[in-house]
């Protein structure tokens, strides 16, 4: 009887992707959907996607699904996505769902990042069937996530075999998880509402993936990489401090091991298309992290030098930089990491205006101090002349400038007219218009930053499991369901939920309200044209009345 049901099911799913692969009109997609009647009762989810993922035989649905994604067409896919939603929402069938699980890889690689964004937002807290899981622990009670043990069917040892297993595979990965191409692959402009992914991150889907992800796997790995960090950092460190030869070839040795590794990264992101990766100045940082320890190290073997004295400081101060890196991981230390980034952003031009206008009033006090010397040589005090002589040099005025942003103005001459106007008008525009417009700008940056910084977050903290994933684990790990499986069950409050339908109400009212604005906006105009023709045919009539009693003045010949 399960039998006939499954394959009555799977009869109308392939039914279904025949007409969206040989129609591309809306109404006809519509009317074909009213004619499906799925029949009621289902098998085990678990068994049915075990058969799709194990079976050895092409699945027909699978293959016609492949056919829909290959057409590269959008509005098939969202159509496609509206039926899946109504079957797993509204008739709790799940099976089809399934498939789109299973192909959610090919979905992500034809950029269909719009349709799926919105898939979520559809799918998100759908109501699971309590008998299809079990409750196993709790994984982290605080984050409302809970562990769920879910009733897969181990696979025989030919199907568990990994794909892929071969030496490139283990060292530069390219079957990798959906998850991880959405993160490597990610723009800047994520967090803009226009962008196809920012539906996807800023659902609590996503973050409920990032906090299994991070509680299966990811986390003792983390630790042990951030216990090595540490580890190399002392190293190195005490390798300076002692001067032992013993400790400067070990430190060399680890430092190469860690540059070998980084290089590995950059190779893996590379062949997955992480090409914005490279793009970023953290991956600036992360080099500069990897190699200078290491040139620094084999430096130290050898005499010191003028290079040395250089290197030292800089790659003491990167590695300080890269174990607070690590540390963003945490929740609280990556919050206040990412306002300061987005404060820094945001005054950057500020700083830049504000150079501007030190080097040109830095030139200008050059040059008077010059004039000063040359043609007033009586009048001027010991200590006024060594003062003007110090700021005929651009590196001492450029600090008299600095200096002066913190209220010390020793370096200026006391007695000179000019220098005390300078000091009034330079104190005056730092403190009214730099100080008041710098505490501005904070203040729209954090509450900008304030409502998705979360989600800032739970980003960061998913590109440390992304980077996990590709460097830290083998495919036969990376194929393993439990880590990585097709389902997860996440558990929130009622609270949660009604707040979240609460946001994808305001967020439809918002977006409704803008095209009303639109059309608006587009009312006025043509009412504004029309109002111009009109006009312009008055003024035709006004000037034709005119020629008319021009014409009764002049007699005809």
């Amino acid at each position: 009887m399960s039998d006939d049901i499954e394959a009555q099911e799977c009869k109308g799913h392939n039914e279904f992707l025949d007409v969206l692969i040989s129609h591309n009109h809306k109404i006809e997609l519509i009317n074909n959907l009213e004619k499906f009647n799925v029949a009621d009762g289902i098998k085990s989810l678990e068994d049915f996607v075990h058969k799709l993922v194990n079976s050895k035989n092409k699945n027909d649905s699978l293959i016609k699904l492949k056919k829909l994604i290959e057409k590269k067409d959008e509005k098939l896919i969202l159509e496609f996505f509206d039926y899946c939603a109504k079957l797993c929402i509204e008739d709790e069938k799940f099976e089809l769902m399934c498939e789109v699980t299973i192909l959610l890889q090919d979905f992500i690689n034809i950029l269909y990042k719009r349709p799926v964004s919105r898939l979520i937002k559809q799918l998100t807290y759908v109501k699971v069937p309590s008998k299809w899981c079990e409750r196993n622990e709790f994984l982290s009670e605080n984050e409302n996530l809970h562990g769920y043990n879910v009733h897969n069917l181990r696979p025989s040892i030919i199907d568990s075999y990994p794909i892929g297993s071969g030496v490139l595979d283990i060292l530069f990965p390219r079957n990798i998880s959906p998850f991880a191409r959405l993160i490597i692959t990610y723009p800047d402009e994520i967090f803009q509402p226009n962008n196809a992914s920012s539906g996807i991150i800023e659902s609590p889907l996503f973050h409920a993936i990032i906090k299994f992800k991070w509680r299966s796997f990811a986390c003792y790995r983390y630790y042990i990489v951030f216990s090595s960090y540490l580890a190399w950092f002392a190293i190195f460190t005490a390798s300076i401090v002692t001067g032992y030869m013993s400790l400067h070839i070990i430190s060399t040795i680890v430092g190469t091991i860690a540059l070998l590794f980084m290089i590995r990264h950059f190779i893996i992101m590379y062949l997955n298309g992480g090409i914005p990766f490279f793009l970023t100045s953290k991956t600036a940082i992360y080099f500069a992290i990897s190699i200078l320890p290491t040139i620094t190290a084999l430096m130290n073997i050898f005499e010191v030098n003028r290079l040395l004295v250089f290197f030292r400081p800089f790659t003491i101060f990167f590695l300080w930089i890269g174990a607070i890196g690590l540390l963003v991981a945490f929740k609280g230390i990556g919050i206040i990491f990412i306002v300061i980034a987005h404060i820094c952003r945001k005054v950057l031009w500020l700083l830049v205006f504000l150079v501007l206008i030190i080097v040109a009033a830095s030139h200008a006090t050059v040059i008077y101090s010059n004039m000063i010397l040359n043609y007033d040589k009586t009048s001027l005090t010991d200590e006024n002349r060594t003062k003007f002589q110090d700021l005929t040099q651009y590196y001492n005025t450029f600090n008299a400038f600095w200096s002066a942003l913190l209220g010390d103005y020793g370096s200026w001459p006391s007695d000179d007219t000019l220098s005390s106007l300078a000091r009034i008008a330079y104190s005056l525009f730092m403190a009214i218009v730099i100080l008041n417009l710098v505490i501005a700008l904070v203040n729209n940056v954090y509450s900008e930053v304030l409502n998705r910084v979360y989600t800032e977050w739970s980003l960061l903290r998913a590109q440390f499991i992304t980077t996990i994933e590709l460097n830290l684990m083998t495919p036969h790990e990376r194929q393993n369901k439990d880590n990585f499986p097709l389902t997860i069950y996440y558990e929130v409050f009622t609270e949660e939920v009604e707040r979240w339908h609460k946001k994808l109400e305001e967020d439809n009212i918002s977006v409704s309200r803008n095209k009303i604005q639109l059309l608006n906006e587009m009312a006025d105009k043509m009412k504004d044209e029309i109002t111009k023709m009109e006009d312009d045919d008055v003024t035709k009539t006004t000037m034709m009345d005119k020629l008319n009693e021009l014409k009764q003045l002049f007699p005809k010949k």
